[in-house]
Parts: structure tokens; sequence; C-alpha cells
């Protein structure tokens, strides 16, 4: 009788000890997403949570956060955690490795670790291998596999997948365009978030063109300056041009030369191009203004030299021959 009796309060204990453990655990949970970096820490760091993979990647966060920054102490803790087959861990180790954050830049072992991520499911790491086959970092351009890893993040749900995937279907270099795919991402991310920045600027794209949808410059218009407000230098830019040239809207210098300023201010190339053709010759009303061209030509010419981009000096010639 004894002996059961010893054994049913061994049990009781372990009982309260593994809840008491698991509440410890939840306190942290709550005490991170509150923002308590600090506190929450104290608590993931004990030897009984520290060995656990989901407990490894939080702690790899919270070295990213502010205050708590330690590229090098959360590289260590995303490692941990993706070797032990978390997929976020995983995820995030590749990410460090993509972008040299608290490792050396290593774009195949990045692709390495987006790649078991992207196998046990992790949208985000579907959409970071079809970054990295559209680009060309780390593996062999392939735009046919980069497309087939953003609709599979797209298919999970991933809005940049969906954004991605439907900007590959709508200006393609080797597969063949599909207007109707792209409208039908578009309309999936828009349904997702009505206000995501990168699927309002391509769906403008589509009205402004009449591709996949009957053409509306007013529509295009109206989709630009919701991305504009939301803060995005593509829609700023875009917006900039509809004033500029008077599509979709009523021409207005003063309004195109304020949204070629904001978009230059988030370091949109081809804003800080246009801002030098209006100083250099005069446009929108301005005053020919050489000092501020040169200065604006020349912040362009860094902008597209380290975003990758260049002009067609014939195209541009013809165009402002046109305005």
């Amino acid at each position: 009788m004894k002996t059961i009796l010893k054994s049913f309060l061994l049990l009781c204990l372990c009982g309260i000890a593994c809840l008491a453990n698991a509440n410890d655990k939840d306190t942290a949970d709550k005490l991170y997403e509150q923002g308590k970096i600090k506190e929450a820490l104290q608590i993931y760091l004990k030897p009984e949570y520290r060995e656990d993979p989901l407990v490894q990647n939080r702690i790899g966060n919270a070295y990213m956060k502010p205050g708590f920054m330690d590229e090098k102490k959360s590289a260590e803790w995303f490692r941990k955690s993706a070797e032990q087959g978390n997929m976020f861990g995983q995820y995030n180790l590749g990410q460090m490795y993509k972008q040299g954050k608290g490792v050396k830049r290593d774009y195949q072992q990045a692709f390495k670790w987006f790649s078991r991520a992207a196998e046990k499911g992790n949208e985000k790491a579907m959409t970071a291998l079809g970054n990295m086959y559209d680009d060309g970092t780390g593996v062999e351009k392939d735009e046919f596999k980069a497309a087939e890893w953003y609709v599979k993040a797209a298919e999970k749900g991933d809005l940049i997948g969906q954004c991605n995937a439907a900007g590959i279907f709508t200006h393609p270099t080797t597969i063949k365009k599909n207007y109707h795919n792209a409208r039908v991402l578009l309309e999936y991310c828009l349904k997702g978030n009505p206000n995501n920045d990168c699927c309002l600027d391509r769906m403008a794209d589509l009205y402004s063109n009449g591709w996949g949808v009957e053409k509306d410059s007013k529509k295009a218009h109206e989709l630009r300056t919701k991305a504009a407000t939301n803060g995005s230098a593509v829609g700023m830019y875009m917006l900039g041009r509809d004033f500029d040239y008077g599509i979709g809207v009523e021409k207005d210098p003063k309004a195109a030369i304020d949204w070629y300023h904001k978009a230059a201010a988030k370091d949109h190339a081809k804003s800080m191009y246009r801002l030098y053709e209006v100083y250099e010759y005069g446009k929108l009303g301005q005053p020919v203004d050489k000092a501020k061209a040169k200065e604006w030509k020349a912040r362009a010419e860094n902008a597209m030299k380290e975003q990758g981009l260049s002009r067609n000096a014939l195209m541009d010639k013809f165009r402002l021959g046109m305005e």
C-alpha cells in the first residue's frame, strides 16, 4: 500500500512539474509577443527549454530585435534550430546567409537551407527559392523554376509569392505570358490583404495596359493612389507619371513633381532620373536648373548602379522629343 501511495505521489509531482514548465514557456511566449524580450529570454535560455528547436528559433529572432541586436548570436541559434530540422530555423538561417548577417554571405548555403525549409512546406522559403532562381543568385538563373516556386508559395497563401508569380506571368523573358493567371493571383493577394503594395502596383499595371482585364486608366490610377498612400515607392513614381502625362487623370505638374520627390526619397531610381530631366530641360513648369539637374542625375546613376538598372538613351531621347 505504501509503495502504491509513493508511486501516486511521484506521478503527481511529475505532473505538477511538467505543468509548471509548460506554463513557464507559455509565459515566455506571451512576454515575447508583448515585446518584453529581456524577460522572455530569461525563460527561454533555461536549460530545460534551450534545446527545443522552436525555442531556439525564437531566441534567434529575439537577438534580431532592437535593443538586443546580436547578429552572430542570432545566426548561432537559428543554426541550432535548423540542424534539428525546424523549418522556421532553416528559413531564417537561409536569410542570414543570403544577407550576410552574423555569418559570411554565402548564396549556396542560403539556397541549401531555403530548400530544406521549402521541402517541409515553409511558404516563405518557397518564395525565397523563387527569388534565387529569378535573380540567378546561388543557383543558375531559371525563370521556369522561379515561377514554379512562386506558384507553390502562392498556393499556400504567401502574398509575396502571389505577387512575384504574377510579375513573372506579366513580364516573362523565357516562359509564355499568362495575363489571366496574373490577374487571378493578384485577386487572391488583394483578397488576403487589400492594402498589399506589390499586388496593388501589379494590378494597376494590368488595368493600365488592358492585360487580362478591360483597359481602365482611371481604375489603374485609383489602385496606384492606394499603393502610394500606403508607402509604395513604385506606386508613388507611377502616380507621378499619371499626373505628368495625364494618364487616368488630368495633368497636374505640381502633383507630378511632389510624387516624384516622395518616390525619390525612397531611393526610387526612375523618379530621380525624371527629376533630372525636369531640371535639365525645364519640364513640368520648372525653370532650367543645371545644378539641380546634375545633383539628381548623379543620385539616379548611383541608385541604378546599386539596383542593377540601366537606361535606354535612344528611348529617352525619343520620349523627350515627344513631350
